[in-house]
């Protein structure tokens, strides 16, 4: 996949451990990509298939794979800086690193389920059906125990994968906006596109120094332990508590 490539560079770079292990990546891939692959294949569509696989490529495999790459390492290095993932509780911190891998393959897994719509148009109800089967049990998975326990995350507990999906969804409609040949609407979707990501990253930042402001408050020197801990947990891959 273009994104694991290319976050796995930008991380040797960084040198930070890569974030997530095979088995986290298994149910995303099979609800996302392995499962609509097989069934869209079997749709009779006896219309022949005229368009260039390189340009599909060019306008929704690589700036997906682009994106999904930026939003996981910011994601990760926001983590190391503010309490997102880190509570407070009994006089220490308690870092939930299952947290962290849950969301990232919510957003992963979210905007590649955007994507697979935007190749399947014009949708036939055949694969209306198909994007919302799959949507639906990619989901529900996060809210089964023993498929998120085998998998490495965290149940559904929190919906902060929202905004970095929201965000990795406006920038690749921007891409596209991009390439766009009607001059006169590509300049009305960029302007639309960027006031909305204006919009969403605004309420992040505030959200952010929300966060910042109560760890600060709560234990002065929370930023060295904040760091402590993460790395800790990367390595052990379970919530670490502070003593």
């Amino acid at each position: 996949m273009i994104y694991i490539f290319t976050l796995t560079v930008l991380l040797l770079i960084t040198r930070h451990l890569f974030p997530l292990e095979s088995i986290n990546l298994m149910m995303m891939g099979i609800f996302t990509v392995g499962i609509p692959s097989a069934l869209l294949v079997l749709e009779k569509d006896e219309k022949r298939n005229e368009d260039d696989i390189l340009q599909k490529i060019r306008d929704n495999a690589l700036p997906t794979g682009i994106i999904i790459r930026i939003a996981i390492f910011v994601m990760f290095s926001l983590a190391y800086k503010f309490p997102i993932y880190t509570t407070f509780t009994d006089g220490h911190f308690v870092t939930h690193y299952k947290e962290f891998i849950s969301d990232v393959t919510l957003v992963i897994g979210s905007v590649q389920l955007f994507s697979l719509y935007l190749l399947c148009r014009p949708l036939s109800r055949f694969r209306a059906i198909v994007i919302v089967g799959m949507t639906a049990l990619f989901y529900g998975t996060y809210f089964i125990s023993p498929v998120t326990k085998f998998l490495g995350i965290a149940p559904f507990k929190s919906f902060r994968f929202v905004i970095p999906t929201i965000i990795c969804i406006l920038m690749i409609l921007m891409v596209r906006a991009l390439f766009s040949k009607n001059i006169k609407r590509k300049t009305k979707k960029i302007a639309i596109l960027l006031v909305g990501l204006a919009l969403i990253s605004g309420f992040s930042f505030t959200k952010l120094r929300q966060y910042n402001a109560k760890a600060a408050i709560e234990r002065p020197q929370y930023k060295k332990i904040l760091v402590d801990n993460w790395e800790r947990s990367q390595v052990n891959k379970e919530n670490v508590n502070e003593r």
